[in-house]
């Protein structure tokens, strides 16, 4: 946290050649980021439902922790955001602090995929009885025949000899273990590459 913080401070105010020394150390902290919280958290796909504690609360407050914590990474990184929820609260049983994991999971993913100069969108909606929370990128996108191996454990879209963007492959696997312990699901949908993913958890709504 503290390395990332200084970095996008540094990628801010440095120029010229300085600038790009500035950006690299910053990709290399996000990606040693997701190497740790992928590692830290294993035990959530071997424990499931048992590692969840829930309780009746609002999701909006836990998808705005979730923004606000990595909102200084996304303008560090070039993307521009938006967070757009409704006013009413939709009571949910949940364990804040595993769904907020899920959710940097999917904001994590969705800036690494998403080069410079993009767009990030959070919005939470009720869908009838379920309450929505959607992480839309305009990044790199996914196959169709890759939209549902992604939530593997280990499985990653592109070649792990090649592939640059850095990860285990368990960051999607551990938002779907958190999503199925709440009593929901999770899915994307993307129109192709190169034209942006959408990533949707769904959770229960508890009138």
């Amino acid at each position: 946290g503290v390395i990332l913080g200084y970095a996008a401070i540094l990628k801010e105010e440095a120029a010229g050649e300085s600038s790009g020394h500035a950006a690299a150390v910053l990709n290399s902290a996000l990606r040693m980021r997701s190497l740790i919280e992928d590692m830290t958290n294993m035990n959530l796909l071997q424990e499931g439902s048992a590692a969840i504690q829930l309780e009746l609360q609002p999701i909006q407050p836990v998808v705005r922790s979730a923004y606000d914590e990595v909102f200084e990474i996304i303008q560090a990184t070039g993307l521009r955001s938006e967070l757009r929820m409704s006013e009413a609260p939709f009571p949910v049983m949940a364990d804040a602090a595993k769904l907020g994991m899920a959710l940097t999971n999917l904001l994590n993913n969705a800036m690494r995929f998403t080069p410079s100069g993009g767009t990030l969108e959070v919005e939470v909606e009720r869908r009838g009885i379920e309450a929505w929370v959607k992480v839309h990128d305009s990044g790199k996108g996914i196959p169709a025949p890759e939209l549902e191996r992604i939530f593997d454990q280990f499985y990653q879209v592109e070649d792990h000899m090649t592939r640059r963007q850095g990860g285990m492959g368990l960051g999607l696997a551990i938002v779907k273990a958190i999503a199925k312990g709440h009593g929901g699901r999770v899915w994307a949908e993307s129109a192709g590459p190169d034209k942006g993913t959408t990533m949707t958890i769904a959770l229960p709504i508890r009138e």
